[in-house]
């Protein structure tokens, strides 16, 4: 193979890898979940740390943590210690109401049920997370979501750089406000969803011309509008745990297509087949963000957009370098290696997401 296909097939090979970790860490031991809901005065807030970020509190040494290890342990100092909240500059009261052992994404952990209450409405919370960074886990993270009324979310991720978060309410939010933070939503989602923008990667792989790239794009975006639409109205329930791993299996086939079929297979409906199931996913995505009470549809249509905005981006960034690669006489080879290597790390999510690696 020549120099410029080696590079061509690094620089694929680097942006399908560089997603290995990311996507593995929204599922890894060292990930947590913050809820946050304004409650006028207060701020409900719902904690989820995983069981491995509170193996200190393992006592017994046995391997596990137990809700009666963490109480003696005092975990509730603990958090106010290190999870300050304040409204317009004024530190907020702590109170821990509850520890709920849970499993979220078949990641054993516990929920703490915190209230924090202000003397004055919330109109201007920081929220300073400071959790085991300089404790036990530099490379803990922290995704958080904040739901303000029926119309507004927004979300961050906390990590060893990023420890804060500043939340300025509006008295009255209009409508165009609430879609755009969908839209924004959106955009954020799929450029994390890195199974879903490996799923069109392998798709594009064997696209020969931009007509057949643009009819995949479409096909998967009728789908997965389709399901999301049907979750969101409660038509269809589904585990995520099983869902998450349908959507990578989908990436193997495909992937494996690409490999070793002697004729490609008309692709449109097994597109929208698998875009069906990609919808079950992003529909989960959009359930833990908070969905309005008014306006449903146009909040959908909002974060569909933003989805399709972030997959459009990926098109105009790699098609154009494979249609100019693909007369090249090492493609075949370079196409073959990118497939193996998607099916190979999708078919390790498949097994992750089903806990059969335990």
């Amino acid at each position: 193979m020549k120099k410029a296909g080696w590079g061509v097939t690094a620089f694929l090979l680097f942006l399908l890898w560089s997603g290995a970790v990311p996507s593995a860490s929204a599922h890894a031991g060292n990930t947590g979940f913050s809820t946050l809901k304004v409650e006028d005065h207060s701020i409900r807030y719902d904690l989820f740390l995983t069981e491995m970020s509170l193996l200190p509190y393992d006592s017994s040494q046995d391997g596990k943590v137990t809700k009666e290890e963490l109480e003696s342990g005092h975990i509730g100092d603990y958090l106010s210690s290190r999870l300050s909240l304040s409204n317009e500059g004024v530190p907020m009261t702590f109170r821990l109401e509850e520890i709920e052992e849970e499993n979220k994404d078949v990641i054993p952990g516990f929920t703490f049920h915190l209230v924090y209450r202000s003397g004055s409405a919330v109109t201007s919370l920081l929220v300073q997370y400071e959790l085991l960074f300089d404790d036990y886990d530099r490379e803990h993270v922290n995704q958080l979501v904040l739901l303000d009324g029926p119309d507004f979310a927004d979300q961050t991720i906390f990590n060893a750089g990023n420890r804060s978060y500043l939340y300025i309410s509006e008295e009255d939010r209009g409508m165009l406000p609430m879609l755009g933070q969908y839209f924004i939503q959106g955009i954020r989602h799929i450029s994390s969803g890195y199974d879903h923008l490996l799923f069109l990667l392998v798709l594009l792989l064997a696209a020969t011309r931009l007509k057949e790239a643009a009819a995949i794009v479409t096909t998967f975006t009728a789908a997965h509008s389709l399901t999301l639409i049907l979750v969101a109205a409660r038509i269809i329930v589904l585990p995520s745990r099983w869902i998450e791993a349908v959507i990578a299996l989908s990436i193997a086939y495909v992937a494996l297509e690409n490999a070793f079929a002697r004729r490609t297979v008309p692709r449109l409906p097994l597109v929208f087949l698998f875009g069906l199931v990609h919808g079950l996913g992003f529909a989960g995505a959009l359930a833990e963000l908070g969905l309005p009470e008014r306006n449903l549809v146009a909040t959908l249509l909002s974060f569909n957009l933003g989805v399709e905005a972030g997959q459009l981006a990926l098109v105009l960034a790699v098609f154009p370098i494979l249609l100019r690669t693909r007369s090249r006489d090492w493609y075949p080879a370079a196409s073959l290696i990118l497939s193996l290597s998607a099916a190979g790390l999708a078919l390790y999510w498949m097994i992750e997401r089903t806990g059969w690696l335990g």
